[in-house]
């Protein structure tokens, strides 16, 4: 399993990306890249965006959740997440 992420903010305004891959012995094989951007809206409100793009293969377990025999493809993964956060 490897990774890279970058982050820099701009005064209130901060971007990152990232990319992680993993191959292992549970043949779960899979790569992510990810952007995120946030605002700091004031000292106690922030918002964040974050988009993922997810390729899992060959995640394989059995029923206790350990390896299996058997070969499944689970294919793309997109995922968008929205966050509004206040803080006391």
């Amino acid at each position: 399993t490897y990774f890279v992420t970058a982050d820099m903010s701009f005064g209130k305004v901060g971007v990152g990306a990232g990319y992680v891959a993993t191959d292992t012995d549970f043949n779960l094989n899979g790569q992510e890249i990810y952007g995120q951007a946030s605002y700091a809206y004031s000292k106690n409100f922030n918002m964040n965006v974050y988009y993922s793009a997810m390729t899992l293969d060959d995640y394989v377990v059995d029923a206790e959740g350990g390896p299996a025999n058997l070969k499944i493809d689970n294919g793309d993964n997109d995922e968008i997440r929205f966050e509004a956060k206040y803080s006391f």
